[in-house]
């Protein structure tokens, strides 16, 4: 019986090593050569939704999150750190067909927050953002 005990319980413990690591490795790897300063917020109610084909991102919650959305031909960035006054402070970019991108986020914007939550279209090339390019900076 013992013996079956010292099974089971190592058989646990691998698999919840297995698991945290394969976690932390998914960080890392969602945000490798990224240059943000927020960690990925994997809470179901996160600031930053990706259902289908769309991105949906909740400028009145901004609370601090980092998605890479991946496409066909390449990938967005969004970062989201925080309020600042009534704004919500969003750094966003990407590369298409690059793997030489420098992970730098060039686009700078100040989103206001009473506009509630946005949806966001993919195509095969990134997000489109234009809806918010009025309150960005590059």
């Amino acid at each position: 019986m013992e013996k079956k005990l010292f099974k089971l319980l190592l058989i646990i413990t691998l698999l919840l090593v297995t698991i945290f690591g394969l976690l932390f490795i998914k960080d890392r790897y969602l945000t490798k050569g990224v240059k943000v300063s927020v960690q990925p917020d994997y809470s179901p109610g996160r600031t930053i939704q990706e259902v289908g084909q769309n991105v949906s991102v909740n400028f009145s919650q901004c609370t601090s999150d980092v998605r890479r959305i991946d496409v066909a031909f390449g990938s967005t960035t969004i970062e989201i750190q925080g309020k600042e006054g009534v704004n919500c402070k969003l750094n966003y970019g990407g590369e298409v067909e690059n793997p030489n991108w420098d992970g730098k986020l060039q686009n700078k914007c100040r989103i206001p927050a009473n506009l509630g939550t946005l949806t966001f279209a993919k195509s095969g090339y990134g997000v489109d953002l234009s809806a918010i390019q009025r309150y960005c900076t590059n």
